[in-house]
């Protein structure tokens, strides 16, 4: 073993590569780009949104109040539309199956003032949802009438009848889903029930 040469000339430490140096030559970090697929999910998303919102401005937001004051009205003008009718009717079976609905309605109508009270609704004649309604009585006399005179009376009476009575037993199914007020539940139920065989009586009825 040879020792040590303490006159050997040392070798120069190899310098360490700079930082710089290396951030230069080291492979650029990939930018984090956003999935296209999420970015059309995030706009359909948003765009489903404004659809929606604008859809329940359209319908209005109809209230319960306003179904109950539309509901009211019709089964008021009801009424009158079935006490009118009677001298007009020339079937017995009819005249038969139309005064027992008059009689039905005139209970209906009397019980729906704590319907009409606990909901806040109106029966006012200004309100805009009863002048509808009259307008859409004013049509349905209109077309008795033009029945009447072609001799078509009962024929046309029971398929208006019909329609009419299906109309507001669909807007009774809807306020009943949407409140919670019992007086009301209670008085769309029961009057829902009194309302459904004349649906079928009319709808059944085959004379001329």
């Amino acid at each position: 073993m040879q020792p040590n040469n303490p006159m050997q000339t040392p070798q120069p430490e190899q310098p360490n590569p700079s930082i710089d140096y290396l951030n230069q030559i080291a492979s650029p970090v990939p930018q984090k780009t956003m999935n296209p697929l999420v970015v059309w999910v995030a706009i359909a998303g948003f765009l489903a949104v404004i659809i929606l919102v604008i859809t329940l401005i359209a319908t209005g937001g109809t209230s319960n109040k306003d179904r109950m004051t539309t509901i009211a009205a019709e089964l008021t003008a009801l009424q009158t539309i079935t006490s009118e009718a009677t001298e007009n009717i020339q079937g017995s079976e009819l005249r038969t199956l139309n005064s027992s609905l008059t009689l039905v309605l005139a209970n209906v109508n009397r019980d729906s003032a704590t319907a009409v009270s606990a909901i806040g609704a109106t029966s006012d004649e200004k309100n805009k949802n009863v002048i509808a309604v009259n307008n859409e009585v004013a049509d349905f006399k209109s077309k008795l009438e033009d029945a009447r005179l072609n001799a078509i009376f009962d024929r046309t009476y029971a398929r208006e009848m019909t329609y009419y009575l299906k109309t507001v037993r669909t807007q009774m199914a809807n306020l009943y889903s949407s409140t919670k007020k019992q007086p009301v539940r209670e008085f769309l139920q029961t009057t829902d029930q009194n309302l459904s065989p004349f649906v079928e009586g009319f709808e059944n009825y085959n004379g001329n």
